[in-house]
């Protein structure tokens, strides 16, 4: 049915995006050898490479393809750990989102910040996740819990999370929240125009002890604000520490306290993070240059180029700020020396 399809629709090219999908497609191109194919392997970890069937099924269904795409380095360093592939096959495309939906947004701050009773002077500290342990949604409320011992009393902090439905709130968690005072977190449960909730946010976390990618995170910067989030995954490669955002190690909530108080007590090092966390965004993480990594890598693959696209964004210089948080960060020049897509060239 697959190969009528293509036949009658005059496809040259499969985008996979599992292994069964890949499998599948590695079969019918033993009777439409022509096809070109690709797969963007989405999965956790160890997911579809976990035991010996799978890997040899992800062998000789890698031998047929032209490219394997992964969100991350971590997953292309673990894909390529897992299974056995050439790796010139493995590429890294970062996610891309809308810039024009997540930005920085006065009118929707004010109005959903009015709604919810906060004043300019109350500081709101966001995160965005479902309660699972990988989300690490106990690490933000630690840390929040940390960070409230620390403050004087004039200073007014406040916890907003979305994502996960109170109801379904975990006893650890729970257990978490109940040592809060009263009124200092906002429980906002699922939300469809997230947009408008990060532009309430002053300063976004992100404390996932697994995270393949972390679109979230990328959204928040997006909108302008600054961003701590743990040292693991994608987020290694989306946050440059103390550049465009502050990494932490993955479970220390103690270091996440620290850094929300640094930006909490200075008001003008949030705004400098929010406006590096917006160039960062624009420069790699855009969907009209997610769209463009892809076709550029279609045209190879149809154009058979015998060399595969370095279609990941090219890595920052390597120097970082002088001293943690309160040092002056790069000028902005460095983010547009750098190329929107990479040449064709042999990896």
């Amino acid at each position: 049915k697959l190969a009528c399809f293509c036949d009658q629709q005059q496809i040259e090219l499969l985008h996979t995006h599992d292994a069964a999908s890949q499998a599948m497609a590695a079969l019918l191109r033993i009777l439409r050898p022509n096809l070109r194919m690709l797969m963007t392997f989405h999965r956790s970890l160890a997911f579809e490479s976990r035991t010996w069937p799978n890997r040899l099924r992800n062998f000789l269904a890698a031998k047929q393809s032209g490219a394997i795409v992964v969100g991350s380095s971590e997953r292309q360093r673990h894909f390529l750990s897992e299974n056995y592939v050439s790796p010139a096959k493995v590429l890294k495309i970062p996610f891309g989102i809308n810039t024009q939906r997540f930005r920085p947004d006065p009118l929707a701050r004010q109005t959903l910040r009015d709604r919810l009773g906060l004043t300019e002077q109350t500081v709101v500290i966001g995160a965005i996740g479902h309660w699972g342990y990988e989300k690490g949604l106990d690490v933000v409320v630690s840390a929040f819990h940390s960070l409230l011992d620390q403050l004087p009393p004039e200073r007014d902090a406040r916890l907003l999370l979305l994502g996960g439905k109170e109801s379904d709130c975990p006893s650890l968690i729970q257990q978490l929240l109940n040592r809060i005072p009263e009124g200092k977190v906002i429980l906002a449960g699922y939300q469809l125009q997230t947009e408008q909730w990060l532009n309430a946010m002053d300063v976004f976390t992100h404390g996932a002890r697994i995270e393949a990618f972390g679109l979230a995170v990328v959204e928040a910067m997006a909108t302008g604000l600054p961003v701590i989030v743990t040292d693991v995954g994608g987020l290694t490669d989306i946050v440059r520490h103390e550049r465009t955002g502050l990494r932490v190690n993955s479970g220390s909530s103690d270091s996440m306290a620290h850094y929300l108080k640094c930006l909490i007590e200075d008001p003008t090092l949030r705004i400098r993070f929010g406006s590096k966390a917006r160039q960062a965004v624009d420069a790699d993480y855009s969907s009209d240059l997610y769209a463009a990594r892809y076709l550029e890598l279609y045209q190879s693959l149809l154009h058979r180029v015998p060399s595969i696209p370095d279609l990941a964004h090219a890595p920052l210089p390597a120097e970082s700020l002088a001293s943690p948080v309160s040092a002056e960060i790069h000028s902005d020049s460095e983010y547009s020396r750098r190329k929107r897509v990479q040449n064709c060239r042999t990896p």
